[in-house]
């Protein structure tokens, strides 16, 4: 059987669903089944009780819905699991060739780039670029997301400094496909709080700029100069 009642002093119906020979309701749910209501799905009577202990029990519950009581919630701050050592590997030593350009703009042309880059050759238009010669570079991954100051100070522990602009665009113009498969990071030069990076797929390469102090994926590779 079912029957819908309006509840005292409350805007909301309660249903009921006896059946001949189930036993009590508690609220309007089957005591002896795991029911659940049409409004909330999913949400069960053992949800229903757990939160009625919660509050104090039945008559508590009711005083709320009469307006007598009121309940306040709080978010409950859960602490922060903290971050494994930030662990650096080398995936790959590249050469990159030595290359002229006279300015920012002019490396920028030299890789060639399939997005707007306007507004990165404004911002990083005093930057020194060219490679009188050949450098070794290792792209290196790191074990988790990280952020700038972490990835330095790996640097520093084992002997390495991060590339800078002149490389990164030498990266670009002398071996183009390096940046099809990940991002490839130079932290070495900063300007306005951002540095550069090259990323790409299959058929697109780009140059682009990411915060400094923002986390970066763990998938980003960050060039460092091979010693």
């Amino acid at each position: 059987m079912v029957r819908l009642k309006r509840l005292k002093s409350s805007p909301y119906v309660e249903v009921e669903t006896r059946a001949p020979g189930r036993g009590k309701l508690l609220f309007g749910l089957s005591a002896r089944e795991d029911s659940t209501m049409a409004k909330y799905d999913g949400w069960t009577l053992g949800e229903t009780e757990a939160l009625l202990n919660v509050v104090g029990g039945v008559d508590v519950a009711r005083a709320v819905l009469r307006g007598e009581r009121t309940l306040t919630i709080n978010q409950i701050a859960r602490p922060e699991q903290p971050k494994p050592p930030l662990a650096g590997k080398v995936v790959k030593t590249i050469i990159v060739p030595a290359y002229t350009a006279e300015d920012f703009a002019e490396a920028v042309r030299l890789g060639k780039f399939d997005n707007d880059t306007g507004n990165i050759v404004r911002q990083f238009a005093k930057e020194w670029v060219g490679l009188d010669k050949s450098v070794r570079i290792d792209l290196v991954e790191f074990n988790r997301d990280w952020w700038r100051n972490e990835a330095i100070a790996w640097g520093v522990a084992n002997g390495k400094e991060p590339i800078a602009v002149a490389h990164l665009m030498g990266i670009a113009a002398g071996l183009p496909n390096e940046q099809r498969e990940r991002f490839i990071v130079e932290l070495g030069s900063v300007r306005d709080g951002l540095v550069l990076y090259l990323r790409g797929s299959s058929g697109w390469r780009g140059l682009g700029r990411g915060a400094v102090r923002g986390a970066w994926a763990r998938d980003s590779l960050v060039g460092f100069v091979s010693e």
